[in-house]
């Protein structure tokens, strides 16, 4: 199954991960960089796992929407 292309529309995430709370000097470089992205996914799971990874802290919230294929 070839991977589809998503992009983000909005994305919230939970800021505290254990007894760490991403600094909000921060927070909009990750929310920027999560919107900025084109991710490359099977589906819309597999786009929210590679957010969470990339930005070390859970999506909480998204829209997205699929890329269509051209051709």
């Amino acid at each position: 199954m070839s991977q589809s292309r998503y992009v983000i529309d909005s994305i919230q995430f939970d800021w505290v991960d254990g007894d760490f709370e991403c600094p909000v000097s921060f927070r909009q470089g990750i929310i920027d960089a999560a919107m900025s992205t084109v991710w490359y996914a099977n589906d819309e799971d597999d786009v929210v796992n590679q957010i969470t990874e990339s930005a070390a802290f859970c999506v909480s919230s998204v829209q997205l929407y699929k890329v269509p294929n051209r051709f």
